[in-house]
């Protein structure tokens, strides 16, 4: 009895936290992440960190996902209930030292203090590499970093390359109306950077790729 109790409570709790819930447009999260001092964490850029939450959650922070164990997922990043927080159903050993119920509201600096956490360990967050792997092999959750990795029931993932594309990172009418975006533009040399609006070439190299993400974040 006692346990259905603590399961009702927790389910109410998680719909408390449901309702406070955003889905993040990728400027929006990609300034965040800026901000939050994520970009060249660890080795990491921020398309690195735009495109695991992209694939991971699409972006929402009240995602739930339950795994075959009884451990669940949560937020933004996709964090393991059996590794890195308490939702006070399943065992864990809650590294993060927080409620899993806490990963799923529109505040998301407790989910990048746990995530910075995550890519400290000594796999580190597992990236994107779908230029030069495909990206139908990028794993999907987050727990790869503790030798949990899978792959398992989200559809067919769709071309990485609008990840590092201004176009989809951003809408058009904000590219064009930033005036800082097109100084930055200026500033670089017209063969990594053609104009202030072009989508990167597709065998751009990494590092020019990661340029677009960093002007991006420091231009809007």
């Amino acid at each position: 009895m006692q346990t259905w109790v603590t399961v009702a409570v927790t389910l109410a709790t998680l719909m408390v936290a449901i309702m406070d819930a955003k889905i993040y447009e990728r400027c929006e999260l990609a300034m965040k992440l800026e901000r939050a001092g994520l970009n060249g964490f660890k080795g990491y850029s921020i398309g690195d960190w735009l495109c695991m939450a992209h694939y991971e959650s699409g972006f929402d922070t009240s995602l739930v996902d339950h795994n075959p164990d009884g451990s669940s997922e949560y937020g933004i990043f996709q964090l393991s209930s059996a590794w890195w927080c308490n939702n006070g159903v399943t065992p864990t050993q809650n590294l993060c030292h927080m409620e899993c119920r806490d990963l799923l509201n529109h505040h998301i600096l407790d989910d990048i203090l746990c995530a910075r956490q995550v890519v400290s360990s000594e796999n580190g967050m597992t990236a994107c590499h779908a230029p030069v792997a495909g990206i139908d092999r990028y794993p999907r959750k987050v727990t790869a970093a503790m030798g949990k990795k899978k792959i398992t029931k989200r559809s067919k993932i769709k071309s990485l390359v609008k990840v590092y594309n201004y176009n989809h990172l951003c809408p058009q009418d904000d590219l064009h109306s930033s005036r800082r975006l097109r100084g930055y533009a200026s500033s670089l040399h017209e063969n990594i950077l053609p104009s202030p609006v072009s989508a990167p070439h597709p065998l751009m190299d990494r590092p020019a790729l990661e340029l677009y993400a960093l002007l991006l974040t420091r231009a809007i």
